[in-house]
């Protein structure tokens, strides 16, 4: 990560720690380092330890250490390398998702297929960075991670619209796997969540579904505010990272 001129940090209220008496923040984020590379994790703590609200709890090199750090320091964020390992960085995710133990996974690598990236959404990744992005955009994706916000790298979304829209059978959404009436959606608002996750416009999902195109904004709209989403590209991560519209 490039490094950037120090200003002064942002104050953090603080509170004294029962078992040392020094002072802790209260809104810390604590995050995890998984990489195989030590001078890596070494340059990227020291990057991450300057910010007043993140503290790296623990670091890992195997997806064995990975599992185990993540169970034994529950941390909110995970740095998790993809190449970690020879290409294992995604067996953490597959090995972490049914342990629910709520880390948020910030992947971070070098270059992502467009297969790979759709993969680890739908495993539970939570956002993708490059490792040669900058300190500044670094900091900015794990607070927005931690606060439950999806992070695409600006290079990565086009990637991952082609993705979405290049699935096969454009007059079928993908099938849903969540059971009934997941975040209160009715049946059609999980059709139009498929739809969107599939690359349909607003006129294509009207013509399909033989409906009028204010109906299908509608249930957009309706859509958005029970999932939190602002946006259709956040649709479609949200619907792939809770597997409402898996990709084959």
């Amino acid at each position: 990560m490039s490094r950037r001129p120090r200003t002064s940090q942002r104050q953090v209220p603080v509170a004294a720690s029962e078992a040392t008496g020094h002072p802790v923040s209260e809104h810390l984020i604590r995050i995890v380092l998984a990489d195989d590379h030590a001078k890596f994790r070494s340059t990227l703590r020291a990057q991450l330890q300057q910010e007043a609200d993140f503290t790296v709890v623990a670091e890992a090199s195997s997806p064995d250490e990975a599992i185990d750090v993540v169970v034994a320091e529950r941390p909110h964020v995970m740095l998790l390398d993809v190449a970690m390992a020879g290409g294992r960085g995604i067996e953490v995710l597959e090995r972490l998702r049914p342990l629910a133990l709520g880390v948020r996974v910030l992947m971070l690598t070098t270059g992502l297929s467009r297969p790979e990236l759709v993969r680890a959404l739908q495993l539970g990744a939570y956002g993708v960075v490059l490792k040669e992005t900058s300190e500044a955009l670094l900091f900015k994706s794990i607070r927005r991670v931690r606060a439950g916000e999806f992070w695409i790298g600006r290079d990565m979304v086009a990637d991952l619209v082609h993705a979405l829209s290049a699935s096969d059978g454009r007059s079928k959404p993908p099938p849903l796997l969540h059971a009934p009436r997941p975040f209160a959606l009715t049946p059609r608002e999980l059709e139009i969540v498929g739809a969107v996750a599939s690359g349909y416009t607003n006129r294509q999902m009207a013509e399909k579904f033989g409906v009028a195109e204010d109906t299908v904004k509608h249930h957009l709209t309706s859509i958005f505010d029970k999932t939190g989403v602002g946006n259709r590209l956040e649709l479609a991560l949200f619907a792939i990272h809770h597997r409402l519209a898996p990709l084959d």
